[in-house]
């Protein structure tokens, strides 16, 4: 009888990253097992394009997340995942401020299945989120 290969399950939704979930991935080895961890476990780790605003400062720090970012599917900003955080906002009754965070929201709600962001901005993405039952927001560092 020859051993089993392990099959690939279907994907069990993903994982997104604000910039402080990226940057921790990029630095905290523990945090880097996690992704990998996802990935083995069949969910997608996700970023926004424009958490790469928030991350890369053209510094020597940024090869640190540009090696992470081989393994991250990074989401571009349509125009509806735009309007889609314009109605977040109001919905959560937020200021334009928190208009990155709200496309990194807009983003998890697009993925399928159970989602889990990981966040240094716990409050206002929760409030982002709403009645969202299959989005959960953590702490990056209680990942």
């Amino acid at each position: 009888m020859s051993p089993r290969k392990r099959v690939r399950s279907v994907p069990q939704g993903a994982l997104v990253l604000d910039n402080e979930g990226l940057s921790r991935a990029a630095t905290d080895r523990a945090m880097y097992v996690r992704l990998y961890a996802a990935h083995a476990d069949g969910r997608r780790v996700v970023t926004s394009a424009a958490i790469l605003a928030e991350a890369l400062r053209g510094e020597r720090r940024d090869a640190a997340v540009y090696r992470v970012l081989g393994g991250i599917v990074v989401e571009p900003v349509s125009r509806a995942l735009g309007e889609r955080a314009g109605q977040l906002i109001g919905a959560a009754r937020l200021g334009s401020g928190q208009a990155v965070d709200a496309i990194l929201v807009a983003t998890a709600l697009a993925e399928a299945g159970p989602v889990v962001i990981a966040t240094s901005d716990v409050g206002d993405l929760k409030a982002l989120v709403g009645d969202e039952h299959r989005v959960a927001v953590v702490p990056a560092d209680q990942l």
